[in-house]
């Protein structure tokens, strides 16, 4: 078998996949994919994008990309794929800003998520929008805490959650930095050793959540 160059192996893999959307993309079972943290993705994966969407005869397909925009700067990959793309199929494409969550969105997260009525959880998701501005992410991981730190609890006797706002509000007193920081003190030493070993090779090692750690996790 002649061994291909990395450009021609690139497009046979492309066409491959193409050819697999359309066998398994039809009008009775339309295809969805979610792809996220684009930011982090290689540099083929943003011509496959291209590739697929910019495929007018493809069809039943839904792609739904998400990155941080902050992230993604004109010399990004994946900022060139979209401008290429839109040049070959405007309308093929469509941009959404995610704004942070209004305390009412925030509310019926909370309530949701606890499985409550939204008018009974009002006092929990201010004080969880006070403290994130409506970060989902963050707002999730505040959550987790005040279940650790017994602030928020399931009362089985009753059969829900319940919480003390006083409690959620010393609780809820940390920056979000340190929730994070409270996050990773509780991952396993393969889970710290691979994050760090990220950290170095995509960013940089001195970040301040992983300062924060005691040292000899860092270690580890």
């Amino acid at each position: 078998m002649v061994e291909l160059l990395a450009r021609e192996a690139q497009g046979r893999l492309q066409r491959v996949f193409r050819d697999f959307i359309r066998a398994v993309a039809t009008a009775a079972h339309p295809l969805v994919i979610f792809l996220d943290d684009l930011q982090w993705a290689d540099g083929a994966t943003p011509q496959l994008l291209v590739h697929l969407l910019g495929d007018e005869e493809l069809s039943h397909l839904l792609v739904i990309g998400a990155y941080r925009d902050n992230e993604v700067g004109p010399g990004h990959l994946l900022h060139s794929a979209l401008l290429e793309l839109g040049d070959k199929r405007p309308d093929a494409i469509r941009q959404i800003q995610l704004a942070p969550l209004s305390e009412a969105g925030l509310n019926r997260l909370v309530a949701d998520t606890l499985r409550v009525d939204p008018a009974s959880c009002g006092s929990l998701s201010n004080v969880l929008f006070l403290k994130t501005a409506g970060n989902p992410f963050f707002s999730n991981e505040l959550l987790g805490v005040l279940h650790r730190e017994g602030a928020l609890w399931f009362a089985s006797n009753q059969g829900r959650w319940v919480w003390r706002r006083q409690d959620c509000g010393r609780c809820g007193q940390r920056k979000r930095r340190r929730l994070l920081v409270l996050r990773m003190q509780n991952l396993s030493t393969e889970a710290l050793h691979c994050l760090r070993s990220r950290l170095v090779w995509a960013t940089n090692s001195s970040s301040p959540c992983l300062r924060a750690l005691p040292t000899e996790q860092r270690r580890k």
